[in-house]
């Protein structure tokens, strides 16, 4: 799906010829962005565009599709938001309570907004024609410079003084077999006397084998050892 979705971007593209596009109600699936790269994007009002519905991005972010109001929030897919980030060109007015309402109505309005855009498009060459509309899509998501946020508060309270007392060591261990060391990140912390070290390869309380078998953990400890699998 992924590569038929990527080949349809890239041939439409670059295809020689004027491309308009109109979003008539759900456009939620990496299919409609397939099919939606055109020189004018047009969306119906009540209409919606985005790479994946907000059912399937709140199951995704939040393991639950009762999320999907604010999946859609943060997501911004109705006509105008999409309007607003550059997504979608023009979007169309839907007569009444909406485009089912009056189908007639909204073909004709659907129409003549078409065929403006054609002969917009028409003024140009095919070659400015592609370059323009390559150039449109592949500015879409640039990435830009944003003011650092500053810093949080510090934390108060008896979690904040006990991460504050911390210290973090680098505890140097030797792997048998191995004559290099290397460094074992642990962290002590108020209280605890004994640093956690890494590789334990000294006999563990006679429960060991003579080396063969492979490292594991002891549960209680938490310790590396050549303990028997």
């Amino acid at each position: 799906m992924a590569e038929a979705i990527a080949m349809s971007v890239a041939m439409m593209t670059s295809l020689r010829t004027p491309i308009v596009v109109v979003i008539t109600g759900e456009g939620g699936s990496g299919g409609a962005i397939a099919l939606a790269v055109g020189d004018t994007v047009i969306a119906l009002e009540n209409s919606i565009y985005s790479v994946i519905s907000p059912e399937g991005c709140a199951a995704i972010l939040w393991r639950s599709g009762e999320k999907s109001h604010q999946a859609a929030y943060a997501m911004q897919v109705t006509a105008n938001q999409q309007k607003d980030l550059g997504v979608v060109d023009i979007v169309v007015a839907e007569p009444g309570e909406g485009a089912h309402t009056d189908p007639a109505e909204m073909a004709r309005r659907i129409k003549e907004v078409v065929l403006e855009q054609f002969d917009l498009h028409a003024s140009l060459s095919l070659t400015e024609l592609v370059e323009a509309r390559y150039q449109k899509f592949r500015g879409m998501g640039s990435f830009g410079l944003a003011e650092q946020p500053e810093a949080p508060p510090e934390r108060t309270g008896l979690a904040g003084r006990i991460r504050g007392h911390a210290v973090h060591e680098t505890v140097h261990a030797s792997v048998p077999g191995n004559a290099s060391s290397r460094p074992v990140q642990s962290r002590r912390g108020v209280g605890d006397a004994r640093p956690r070290t890494g590789w334990q390869p000294e006999v563990c309380r006679g429960r060991c084998s003579t080396g063969q078998a492979r490292p594991r953990r002891h549960r209680r400890s938490g310790r590396r050892s050549c303990c028997r699998p």
